[in-house]
């Protein structure tokens, strides 16, 4: 069993359920502050293992309806891309699960492309299509490349305001609301 199928977070939870007693422990001397906090571990870890069985039920009953979720996305997704290539990738994958000193299968081999170099490349692709044409690019203002660039700028920018307008609370201060609509103008 990997790391990713432990839930990592219970320990945490026991803390949290702690924290509480504080005010009644500082007061304590020491033997009692210990057998105290260890009742409160003690009926936290009898409530997990009274509960283990239902919650591994709740836990079983989401993750089979999410599963076919989950397998028609992976199905939609795998249709996008060519037979020969997910065949090729699964003979690597079974490969490296046999021999780990061949490259990982799950690590990127390419570089991905900055933002600016996909607008140079953009540019430089319109200027070649534009000089093939004979179009008169002096007479623009703003070339299309820049346009584009710019406008996935204003995507960026309105998908971040409609986020932060969501996680307002019920009663947004005046600042938070001042500066939603300076950003909104």
């Amino acid at each position: 069993m990997g790391v990713g199928w432990t839930d990592r977070e219970v320990p945490e939870r026991g803390w949290a359920n702690i924290n509480p007693i504080t005010q009644s422990t500082k007061e304590m001397g020491p033997g009692a502050r210990h057998d105290t906090i260890n009742d409160h571990f003690n009926d936290w870890n009898w409530k997990k293992t009274v509960q283990f069985g239902p919650r591994m039920i709740k836990k079983l009953r989401e993750t089979a309806s999410s599963a076919q979720l989950h397998l028609s996305a992976l199905e939609e997704f795998k249709n996008t891309i060519p037979e020969d290539v997910i065949d090729r990738w699964w003979i690597q994958v079974q490969d490296w699960e046999c021999d780990s000193t061949l490259p990982n299968p799950y690590q990127f081999t390419t570089k991905a492309k900055s933002e600016r170099a996909a607008c140079l490349e953009l540019a430089q692709g319109v200027a070649a299509k534009e000089a093939l044409q004979g179009v008169d690019t002096t007479s623009h203002k703003m070339h299309a490349s820049v346009m584009i660039a710019n406008s996935l700028v204003i995507e960026d920018n309105q998908q971040k305001l409609a986020a932060d307008t969501a996680d307002l609370g019920q009663h947004p201060t005046e600042k938070q609301l001042s500066g939603l609509l300076e950003r909104s103008n």
